[in-house]
């Protein structure tokens, strides 16, 4: 499976992708993947209680409290476990001001109506996992791209073809771009931060941005964290899911 990951994202649509595989898929007794592990499960319980009894929550969004907390490294390391239950899984890229596989068509080409998702979107072979990258936005600011209503009926669409999922979102601050995405209901909101960068003001505001348009966090990962995160967790009053660190190059 490494190596068809590796192909897969090699033959992305619009030219050479870089080619490093989640840590989850190189390194699967990792410290750090058996807390995503345990982000797994926790989320998946979640989403069953969201759901009636017809069908259970599927759409989760991670978005950090900023750039750089590592909110790529546990969305693509999720999706990753999550398709090996298998689950269809689609992991979307949503951060269009910064995506870590530039260059070519992506989410931005298909909200701006230039393509279909399906032209974008490539199954990893091997597996039960999906990628559509972000795309380049060309034509239209990438605030208005998400709030838009292409977001809203791509995501209906998605809910019908997969059985999860994951959204890697742009970070809450400094930009507004998350809130986009926040709005088409989402079943699930993970907020992400780091060790030694975030401070608690940061993620009393951007907690606070969240609940202005009426979303709540369903845990809360503190990357890179060796010690408890009992203390940050209890002065936001959300869960907490810690994420060890690992000596290994991260995705």
């Amino acid at each position: 499976m490494n190596s068809a990951l590796h192909q897969a994202i090699r033959a992305l649509p619009g030219g050479s992708r870089p080619t490093a595989l989640p840590l989850a898929a190189a390194h699967p007794d990792d410290a750090g993947i058996e807390s995503v592990r345990a982000l797994r499960a926790s989320l998946k319980a979640a989403l069953a209680a969201h759901g009636d009894d017809s069908e259970r929550g599927k759409v989760l969004l991670l978005t950090g409290v900023t750039a750089g907390v590592g909110c790529s490294f546990v969305s693509s390391n999720l999706a990753y476990l999550l398709a090996g239950t298998n689950a269809s899984v689609l992991l979307i890229n949503a951060d269009l001001r910064v995506s870590s596989m530039a260059g070519g068509p992506g989410l931005a080409q298909v909200l701006d109506g230039s393509v279909s998702p399906d032209t974008v979107t490539l199954p990893v072979a091997g597996s039960h996992l999906s990628i559509m990258p972000a795309g380049a936005p060309v034509k239209t600011s990438p605030g208005e791209l998400l709030e838009g209503s292409g977001f809203m009926t791509l995501i209906l669409a998605m809910r019908e073809q997969y059985d999860f999922v994951v959204i890697d979102g742009p970070p809450l601050l400094p930009n507004n771009d998350a809130l986009g995405i926040v709005g088409v209901k989402c079943d699930a909101h993970v907020l992400v931060s780091r060790s030694g960068m975030t401070r608690a003001a940061d993620v009393e505001t951007a907690l606070s941005r969240l609940r202005s348009i009426g979303g709540d966090i369903t845990g809360y990962v503190f990357n890179t964290y060796k010690g408890s995160p009992r203390p940050v967790v209890e002065r936001v009053r959300t869960r907490g899911f810690p994420v060890r660190p690992t000596e290994r190059q991260r995705v």
